[in-house]
């Protein structure tokens, strides 16, 4: 017989992004709307980036990259505990004021 039990973790993260690390990311931005303005094509989470960085300045892009990493994070160890009978829902992330 199978025991199935769900568990909600609930946990903040804080990140700390170096200045040499927002400058870096700065110039990506830039490159990515040169990209977009020349009518290159662009993957959809570039376009969100650029969609965010024009709505709330490039700390609302970081904090969208920041977000996409960790949910990519989950489910990459979702992925690797898949057999062992462990799954995660899809998690939401949200930022704390």
């Amino acid at each position: 017989m199978a025991i199935t039990k769900r568990f909600k973790v609930s946990f903040e993260v804080t990140a700390v992004i170096n200045s040499e690390v927002e400058k870096d990311f700065t110039e990506e931005l830039i490159h990515l709307a040169k990209k977009a303005a020349a009518g290159e094509k662009i993957s959809p989470r570039a376009r969100e980036l650029l969609v965010q960085a024009l709505t709330h300045g490039v700390e609302g892009a970081i904090s969208f990259a920041v977000k996409h990493g960790i949910r990519k994070g989950i489910r990459v160890i979702g992925i690797e505990h898949h057999g062992e009978g462990i799954k995660f829902a899809p998690a939401t992330i949200r930022e704390v004021k």
